[in-house]
């Protein structure tokens, strides 16, 4: 089975919240990897979430929703892959 995912870190956990890199370099130093060679950042949110990896120098994937659409990504900071309508991730 999936083992659970540890450290889980929630806004109340005390770090910055996203698009601050410090959650993701905790979860890197707990994992003992770099960030560039063992985290996947997959989000919903171009700013946010796209924002976070990218401040944490880590491989993005945006999951194209209603949140995030192909239209809406116009000037907005892009991920290294995207999903488009739950099928394929795609490199950019």
């Amino acid at each position: 089975g999936v083992q659970p995912f540890s450290p889980a870190i929630s806004r109340e956990a005390g770090f910055p919240h996203k698009p601050d890199p410090a959650a993701l370099a905790h979860i890197a130093q707990a994992w003992g990897v770099g960030a560039r060679e063992g985290i996947l950042m997959v989000g919903d949110s171009p700013s946010n979430d796209v924002g976070f990896g990218k401040a944490a120098g880590v491989t993005t994937a945006l999951v194209l929703t209603g949140r995030a659409s192909e239209e809406a990504l116009a000037g907005k900071r892009m991920p290294s892959a995207e999903e488009a309508g739950g099928a394929d991730i795609v490199a950019s």
